[in-house]
């Protein structure tokens, strides 16, 4: 399947390399030596990451009370993992921003990010509720979900024209389309992008598995959870993940993310203020 997914997407010079910082924060975190101002100094080496930052840390989706002036400061309060998650988005943004000038006549990619946002808060409070111990994982797995759709942005141009036209006229999902013009979808494209990139295991299968949770044997939970937070993100219509249609969720998959579906409007609830307050700092 792989080696299928790249011969379709043709010019493999288009798809995104992972970003250096992120290379080099691996090895700093790696290391069991590496302090804070290790992680803070590779961080300061760019100004617009060092700005959001800081910005995200003092903004109201952490509420700390004290503000915090410094990016050392900022790592020891969030932690390495936290810290390595947030770089994660920032690049992630970048990547969404990139491609906004190529595709503008016919999707605004900036609802995508939206939407991915919005999946990364939902999966994080659903996290919460059912205790699960790494919740910035499931932000990040929420972020990232789509990310092969902006690979074939990137890569598949040419036919993302006759893809939009399918969405609209057969209202049909963005997948059932790609699998009619391309015959994968932007799941198996986005797991090759995070294998590229390296993403831990649980991440690709997020990406993989996000629209069939009972597919990840390893991971069924947490891609359950992402499967779910992407469909309500669809149902409160923050964003867009490129067509109208709010997903099924699989049956089982509440079961998998160890909840009821009654709490679904408690859910939707609780994410609504926490998109709110983040949605700004990446505007």
């Amino acid at each position: 399947m792989y080696l299928k997914i790249i011969s379709e997407l043709g010019n493999i010079d288009d798809l995104p390399t992972i970003p250096p910082i992120l290379v080099k924060l691996n090895e700093i975190l790696a290391d069991p030596e590496s302090s804070a101002e290790d992680v803070a100094s590779l961080i300061k080496e760019d100004q617009v990451l060092t700005t959001r930052l800081l910005k995200l840390v003092n903004s109201a989706y952490y509420g700390f009370t004290r503000k915090i002036t410094t990016v050392t400061h900022a790592v020891v309060i969030l932690g390495f993992r936290n810290v390595k998650n947030i770089v994660l988005t920032a690049k992630t943004f970048d990547l969404y921003k990139s491609s906004y000038t190529k595709i503008r006549r016919i999707f605004d990619v900036n609802l995508l990010w939206q939407h991915s946002l919005g999946v990364a808060v939902i999966a994080k409070k659903i996290g919460e509720l059912v205790r699960y111990p790494d919740q910035e994982t499931l932000f990040t797995g929420g972020l990232i979900h789509d990310i092969g759709k902006i690979v074939e942005i990137k890569c598949l141009f040419d036919y993302m024209p006759r893809i939009f036209e399918l969405v609209r006229d057969q209202n049909i999902s963005m997948w059932q389309a790609e699998q009619s013009v391309f015959n994968i979808t932007h799941a198996e494209i986005g797991k090759v992008l995070g294998d590229m990139w390296d993403f831990p295991l649980i991440l690709e299968h997020i990406v993989a598995y996000h629209h069939y949770p009972h597919l990840s044997e390893d991971f069924s939970q947490q891609v359950a959870i992402v499967h779910i937070a992407n469909s309500l993100c669809r149902e409160m219509k923050i964003g867009s993940g490129g067509d109208l249609l709010i997903p099924v969720i699989e049956d089982g998959a509440w079961e998998r993310a160890g909840l009821e579906p009654s709490v679904k409007e408690h859910i939707i609830k609780e994410s609504q203020k926490s998109i709110s307050e983040l949605l700004p700092v990446f505007a």
